[in-house]
């Protein structure tokens, strides 16, 4: 029998640790179920109901950790789980307590260095937790590189294990009817090119770069239009700036959706503006669904692509160097076309998701139950 997985998120919202962690259970048809530590976001919750799976939510958000600790060590007892999946260093200052007084082996996985690396007591917290875990992977081996030099773990504790996409929903397929029915009509032209962006609406994002750099290209290019996926606590602050740079007729935001391979079928070019990243499966799903991508060199993303060649590569926070490169798109459609399928042929070759799936598993198998 296999072990019980418990996911243990920041929240039940969308993101990529939590599209990790969901895959995972999913794909590996896993006995498991899902924590969110935090209160209050649960837009993933249909999702994890659709796949049979418990989920529970607690108050992390206190002072008090203690109280947390027990509740999370009854849930732990409660549903029987054998091993708890950290995707997050903050959550193991409440879920590696729980899982000691539980009797339950405790994997991390770290997706991205900022939180780390703006907070010193968060890397000794982390690195005293090492000894008692099961095991340490990150998502990449600039993400390596980091926890071990500046975190301070052991490079032989921790494994890489790259993001990997479920091939089968990303094909390059026309938009659904419903997903077309979001757009207005004058987007329907022939002669548009319509960018996209999939991310929450948060600052590390960089949505305002993104639609300052748009905003020259569309000025020279009238057929630009920009199509941004998601929702988040900057959204009021980016409606705000599409209004001050009269955009409103060339952007359009979704808000958060759940049919994404049907809305990058609607797009011509993905753009990924982030300011930081650990290994945006954003930008893996887009390449497997066979669009031309346009990214900053953020986190992980250099041992993905090469610039030039799957995608283009610019500076973050350079809004000239995005700007041209959103330019460079629309006015080389055959050869963004020829890096786009470069770009799938990697992803279809390297980034499947069992590949993801059965490492995780391996290391859940080598951690056992409990007896």
């Amino acid at each position: 029998m296999k072990p019980h997985v418990m996911q243990c998120l920041v929240s039940l919202a969308p993101g990529g640790a939590e599209s990790l962690a969901l895959t995972i259970l999913e794909k590996a048809d896993a006995h498991g179920s899902v924590c969110g530590l935090a209160r209050g976001t649960g837009a993933l919750i249909p999702a994890i109901e659709a796949q049979g799976l418990p989920w529970h939510v607690l108050a992390s958000n206190t002072p008090r950790r203690v109280p947390v600790w027990k509740a999370l060590a009854g849930v732990l007892r409660r549903e029987r789980v054998d091993v708890a999946h950290v995707q997050a260093g903050y959550l193991l200052s409440f879920v590696l307590p729980a899982a000691l007084l539980a009797g339950v082996r405790v994997v991390y996985t770290e997706h991205a260095k900022h939180s780390l690396e703006q907070q010193p007591m968060l890397r000794r917290m982390v690195r005293l937790c090492v000894p008692f875990l099961h095991a340490v992977t990150c998502v990449s081996e600039n993400l390596k590189s980091f926890m071990v030099e500046r975190v301070g773990i052991s490079d032989r504790r921790i494994e890489v294990i790259p993001n990997g996409v479920d091939l089968g929903r990303f094909t390059h397929e026309e938009g659904g009817s419903e997903a077309h029915g979001l757009l207005p009509e004058s987007w329907r032209g022939q002669d548009l090119t319509v960018f996209g962006n999939v991310a929450r609406f948060s600052e590390a994002k960089d949505h305002p770069g993104l639609l300052r750099a748009f905003d020259k290209v569309r000025r020279r290019h009238p057929g630009a239009r920009l199509l941004l996926v998601g929702d988040g606590e900057t959204r009021p602050s980016i409606e705000s700036l599409i209004s001050e740079l009269g955009l409103g007729k060339f952007v359009w935001l979704t808000g958060m959706r759940r049919d994404v391979p049907a809305l990058l079928g609607l797009m011509d070019v993905f753009v990924l503006s982030s300011m930081r990243e650990g290994m945006p499966i954003s930008v893996l799903e887009a390449m497997a669904a066979g669009l031309p991508v346009l990214t900053t060199d953020v986190g992980g993303i250099g041992e993905v692509v090469q610039d030039g060649v799957t995608a283009k590569v610019v500076a973050p926070l350079d809004v000239p160097a995005l700007a041209g490169g959103l330019e460079w798109m629309v006015e080389n459609a055959a050869a963004r076309a020829e890096m786009a399928a470069r770009g799938k042929a990697l992803v279809h070759g390297q980034y499947g998701h069992e590949r993801m799936v059965a490492r995780y598993f391996k290391l859940y198998a080598d951690a056992g139950r409990r007896p």
